[in-house]
């Protein structure tokens, strides 16, 4: 659940404000639509693709702030064994914050189009007292 939570909030951090980086505007109406996991870095270093043949993790950003996500982690054959989760989002500017199963985290979108999501944020990731960036991208498509 850890693990997606941090990949979900990823996806997390969506706003309809102007990128600052790039001058552009970030259009919310992208982001409501399902994510599937693409890239995951912690602390800048790539980290290797854990998803499964049969399927990938995703998140859906639906309407009114309900979010739904999907942990593969495994294959029976060719159908994926999952894990799902539903819960919210709110948006305030750039950041995002998502909150499943009552555990919350604020990301910022630094890029949303019609077929990328890429979010950043900070996580304690080897539960070691140190806070590391988080950057994930999602796609559209699977």
């Amino acid at each position: 659940m850890k693990k997606f939570l941090g990949l979900g909030l990823l996806a997390i951090a969506f706003a309809s404000c102007s990128d600052d980086d790039a001058g552009s505007t970030i259009d919310m109406n992208q982001l409501t639509k399902k994510w599937y996991t693409s890239t995951y870095s912690v602390g800048g270093v790539a980290m290797p693709d854990d998803n499964e043949p049969c399927g990938k993790d995703n998140i859906e950003f639906l309407a009114e702030g309900i979010l739904k996500a999907v942990e593969v982690y495994d294959c029976n054959g060719n159908t994926p064994v999952t894990d799902s989760y539903t819960g919210t989002y709110t948006v305030n500017g750039h950041e995002v914050t998502l909150t499943l199963d009552g555990d919350s985290t604020t990301a910022t979108v630094t890029e949303l189009t019609a077929t990328t999501l890429k979010v950043t944020y900070k996580e304690d990731f080897n539960e070691d007292g140190n806070l590391v960036d988080i950057v994930e991208t999602y796609t559209s498509t699977p």
